[in-house]
This record gives C-alpha cells, structure tokens and sequence, in this order.
C-alpha cells in the first residue's frame, strides 16, 4: 500500500482462531518489520496506527501460535 505521512491505518478483523491464539498486526517498510498490536485474540482484533513516513507498505497479520486462524470478515482502512 503507497501510504503518506499523517495517514491513519485502521485494521479492524473478525477471526476465528483455533483456541486463543496470539495475533501480531504489522507492517514491513523497506524491509524492516515493525510490530503495532500482539496480544490474545479470540473474536475481534482491532488496531491502528499513524504513519510517520511516506512510502509502500506491506500489511503483516502473524498468528504467533502454531494454531490457525481464520479471517472471516475485515477491512483495512486509510484515513
């Protein structure tokens, strides 16, 4: 995603994870990872996060269990 500066990223998920499983949201910026939200999930994960530099993001969203979870409705925006 082109992001710029002052842009506003929310993330808001509704998962199913395979028990309560830990969930990372984050994104990569040249090549680096750099982590907003990690904590147990078991329903609903919402995040945001305030971009300080333009540029092409990708948007990362890691289950830090060996479980699975599942997406089953979502959004990405940009304000």
């Amino acid at each position: 995603m082109k992001l710029k500066e002052r842009d506003n990223v929310l993330v808001d998920l509704t998962i199913i994870p395979d028990g309560l499983s830990h969930t990372g949201v984050g994104y990569i910026l040249d090549g680096k990872y750099t982590e907003i939200f990690f904590a147990p999930v078991s329903d609903k994960l919402t995040t945001s996060f305030d971009v300080k530099v333009d540029g092409d993001y990708i948007i990362c969203i890691i289950g830090g269990n060996a479980n699975f979870i599942t997406i089953t409705n979502g959004v990405i925006s940009i304000e």
